[in-house]
């Protein structure tokens, strides 16, 4: 497997992106016979022209974040409009102790009932790991939006949802009894040229086809339902492939991009 050049293309996308914790295993994309698409010139124009932003006075550089979810689904993934509903009341957890509701921003529906994957949209540039990032909006439970997110996972017994604040969009996988882990897809970085390999790898893992078309044994439920037999060792030498690459990739992180703009 070692050899196996679509191997290597994920080793490569994930040095790059430094999943935390297990989301996918290389072992698992193999199994469901996940490829990442390397020809995404047009793909990434329709992204550029989504999520296309007003540049900043005095800064000519442009600048791109999701900040229209449901067109991003339909323009960029080629999810249906009903693939997209606006959460029901349903999925609200409660907790009464910190004075709390969690509450998702929309929902995936599964085809046969029941939901698939939770969604939310957070203000645009809300940091995923501050603790202090809604604190605005949160009267006790001064956790990060990843970690209310996590339970709200875990709570619903919906395990999948991607999680966006508009530059930054993460897959979370929360399965009840067992570690999360995320996989976090910088939207500048894929409206750029070098950031080609990880638009695909959002595309492989996203898309309808994934989500929606393909048999159910190579879904990405499919992928994620794998994770418990790989071990961590496993993911973690495979993420570490590519120094080289990810310390080019470094200036499309949270806290460097700053200073390349």
């Amino acid at each position: 497997m070692a050899n196996d050049p679509e191997i290597r293309l994920h080793k490569e996308w994930l040095g790059f992106l430094q999943p935390v914790g297990l989301v996918v295993s290389l072992p698992a994309l193999s199994a469901t016979q996940a490829v990442v698409n390397r020809n995404v010139v047009e793909l990434q124009q329709t992204l550029t022209t989504v999520a296309r932003r007003e540049p900043l006075p005095g800064d000519s550089k442009e600048t791109f974040g999701i900040d229209d979810f449901p067109a991003f689904t339909i323009n960029v993934l080629g999810w249906q409009p009903e693939d997209l509903v606006v959460s029901p009341e349903s999925l609200a957890i409660a907790l009464p102790d910190y004075n709390e509701v969690l509450t998702p921003t929309y929902a995936v529906p599964e085809p046969n009932g029941g939901w698939m994957m939770l969604v939310h949209v957070l203000n645009p540039g809300t940091e995923l790991d501050n603790a202090g990032a809604e604190d605005s909006k949160s009267t006790g439970w001064h956790a990060s939006p990843q970690s209310k997110f996590e339970r709200l996972l875990k709570e619903t017994k919906v395990y999948t949802g991607l999680l966006c604040n508009g530059t930054e969009l993460r897959l979370v996988y929360a399965p009840l009894g067992e570690s999360s882990g995320h996989l976090t897809f910088p939207v500048q970085a894929m409206c750029e040229v070098s950031g080609r390999l990880i638009l695909g790898a959002m595309e492989m893992l996203l898309s309808a086809d994934r989500l929606f078309n393909v048999p159910s044994d190579r879904r990405l439920s499919a992928i994620l339902d794998k994770k418990p037999e790989i071990s961590k060792r496993c993911l973690y030498q495979a993420s570490r492939t590519g120094t080289r690459g990810i310390m080019g990739f470094t200036a499309w992180l949270p806290s460097s991009r700053a200073s390349h703009q």
